[in-house]
């Protein structure tokens, strides 16, 4: 399939790195979004994710990244993020 730019990708990366998760790490919360038109501190506070955080690094997180994930399992929460290309 051709793309005629990267936001046209997101959908088909989402539902990839979504099942890649779920099928790797079976039983874990995942959730992947599009996430390129606000900073990653943005994500992290609107899903109230920040309380997985030791400290409050996530704040300081003014970056924009395409796609984000983050899963959480029994022993270990995980942040992906992805730069499309």
């Amino acid at each position: 399939m051709r793309y005629r730019n990267e936001i046209e990708m997101y959908p088909d990366v989402i539902a990839w790195l979504s099942r890649v998760l779920r099928e790797r790490f079976s039983g874990a919360e995942v959730d992947v979004r599009d996430t390129h038109a606000f900073p990653l501190s943005e994500y992290i506070k609107r899903n109230r994710l920040h309380q997985y955080f030791q400290s409050n690094i996530w704040q300081t997180f003014e970056i924009k990244v395409d796609i984000t994930a983050f899963m959480i399992t029994e022993n270990a929460q995980r942040l992906f993020l992805l730069s499309v290309k």
